[in-house]
């Protein structure tokens, strides 16, 4: 039986606005260290190749551990957010239709940005590759542990523990869940997105549609695996493409996937 120690039991309402504030505070608290520490050239300089999986490890665990010290604090589980057993099988068919509605979807909302803002399809190329050349030297040793790594750590902590809270915190009588899971769905998504802003104005934006889209399958499903195995699936083709960034990689690869009106 999971119980708090003290007092009386909050709703899960005000739970869930406590948990969500106790993991932005640690979670925040912990990156800007991580920045005024000034470690990450020193990580980029020391380790080479495998200096972005250094820097996921230094950002995702610490992540991690907050996220499971809030859970087990108001008596909760990994369970709790989506990570209940699954048949491996069942995960894993979902996780490739969810990679695949993600490459399906992603193109047309490009398409869409470009379309309305007369942006030149060129430059945004250009931005991206020169963003994404800190992945380039990443061994092929690599490539897997570091999207294991990435997809296990961003969907328990933005389709896990974030778009949880969100639901149970929007959560209302007056309102239908398929509102309130998109409410969830849609505000976790912009928070990831946001993560992404290292890659240039086209990467939130595409980083904004995949999670929708892993969104959707998680609360759908009520379970995280079909997103931690999509998202597996999305970044060991984006490494890989990153790679050979200096080959032959296509430019509509970049912009979302081989589409007659990309370049």
């Amino acid at each position: 039986m999971r119980t708090r120690t003290v007092g009386l039991a909050p709703s899960p309402r005000s739970a869930a606005l406590e948990q969500l504030l106790l993991a932005l505070v640690a979670i925040v608290g912990l990156f800007g260290l991580y920045a005024e520490t000034g470690v990450g050239p020193w990580i980029r300089g020391t380790f080479g190749g495998w200096a972005p999986m250094a820097v996921v490890l230094m950002q995702g665990v610490p992540a991690l551990v907050v996220v499971w010290s809030v859970l087990r604090a108001y008596g909760e589980s990994w369970r709790d957010v989506g990570l209940a057993p699954v048949r491996p099988g069942r995960a894993l068919a979902l996780g490739v239709l969810a990679a695949i509605t993600g490459a399906a979807v992603q193109p047309l909302v490009v398409a869409a940005y470009l379309a309305a803002t007369g942006a030149d399809p060129s430059m945004l190329l250009e931005e991206k590759a020169s963003r994404m050349e800190i992945f380039a030297p990443i061994p092929l040793a690599a490539v897997v542990p570091l999207a294991l790594f990435v997809a296990v750590y961003e969907e328990i902590l933005f389709r896990g523990f974030l778009q949880s809270r969100l639901l149970k915190l929007f959560s209302s009588e007056m309102v239908p869940r398929g509102v309130t899971a998109a409410l969830a769905v849609g505000l976790s998504s912009l928070l990831f997105a946001a993560g992404h802003a290292y890659q240039g104005p086209l990467g939130p934006l595409q980083a904004l549609t995949l999670a929708v889209v892993l969104g959707a399958y998680t609360a759908i499903t009520r379970s995280l695996w079909p997103a931690i195995a999509a998202h597996l699936l999305i970044d060991v083709v984006g490494l890989m493409a990153a790679r050979h960034l200096l080959g032959d990689v296509p430019g509509s690869m970049l912009l979302g996937g081989p589409w007659p009106w990309f370049p």
